[in-house]
């Protein structure tokens, strides 16, 4: 966390771009354990370019880090880049993707942030383990009315996409 907030500290001084020697600094320091990607981030709408995904990748596999990528903003696009999950970035650079935690929220993708609705994905199972049995003690329901709505939403955004995507390709 703390070598995130070092390059956003660093970059909001100089147009957006991450200051690697200070990054680099803060990750091989032996108490960082993990470091926190908000891409897009709130509020100012940054993304991390593909390049900057993979430098902090390879940098994060360095140092072991286990990296969060806080992606709850991924449909929140105001530019014309296009969001790029880390782990789609370290997966297509042939890199483990077992140290990469993706959170995403129902609430931001369908501007319902009463929902309070999200998900986290990880190719490594014993995270997802842990996660889960520490969930099961802060989270006790889950209304079932928001449960089918997000269902619904999320079918739909599927065959929207589905059909668009159908729709422009023939």
């Amino acid at each position: 966390a703390a070598a995130a907030a070092a390059a956003a500290a660093a970059a909001a001084a100089d147009g957006w771009s991450i200051d690697w020697d200070k990054v680099e600094e803060v990750a091989s320091r032996d108490k960082v354990k993990a470091m926190v990607i908000n891409s897009p981030m709130n509020p100012l709408g940054k993304m991390f370019s593909k390049e900057e995904l993979q430098r902090l990748i390879v940098l994060a596999e360095k140092h072991s880090l286990l990296i969060i990528s806080d992606e709850v903003y991924e449909a929140l696009n105001f530019s014309t880049s296009t969001h790029l999950s880390t782990s789609a970035v370290a997966a297509e650079m042939g890199r483990n993707t077992d140290r990469i935690l993706s959170i995403f929220s129902a609430g931001k993708l369908f501007s319902v942030t009463g929902w309070k609705t999200g998900w986290t994905v990880s190719s490594n199972k014993q995270i997802i383990d842990a996660m889960q049995a520490i969930h099961q003690y802060i989270m006790f329901t889950l209304p079932t009315p928001t449960q089918r709505a997000l269902a619904v939403a999320l079918d739909t955004a599927t065959t929207t996409t589905t059909t668009t995507t159908t729709t422009t390709t023939t």
